[in-house]
């Protein structure tokens, strides 16, 4: 990877990305949310988007990089619906999306659930 975002899938291939999305998991929780961030502010990646579910729904978390200090932004926190103008327009219906179901919330077998 190279400042401002390019990465080289090979050394004929690169692409720029626009947003990086992190899915966090029970088992990433502190890396995604702490680790991460920094590394690839570090890289130049200037949108990241983390998503965490709350109540089997996603919640968007998304930052830009502040050039000045390097570090990200938090410029919204979307529950229910994803609209955003940066890096491009999109709208997404976040209720429409649900998570996976825990084995504590899968019915018991022979359950009607």
């Amino acid at each position: 990877m190279i400042d401002g975002g390019l990465f080289f899938a090979s050394p004929q291939t690169y692409f720029h990305m626009e947003v990086l999305w992190v899915l966090v998991s029970a088992e990433s929780v502190e890396r995604d949310r702490e680790v991460k961030p920094r590394k690839y502010a570090r890289a130049g990646i200037r949108n990241l988007w983390r998503v965490e579910e709350n109540e089997g729904l996603p919640v968007v978390y998304v930052y830009e990089l502040d050039p000045a200090t390097g570090s990200y932004a938090v410029t919204g926190i979307h529950h229910k619906e994803l609209k955003v103008e940066v890096p491009f327009p999109m709208t997404a219906d976040l209720t429409s999306l649900r998570g996976r179901r825990t084995a504590a919330s899968q019915p018991e077998a022979g359950d009607q659930g």
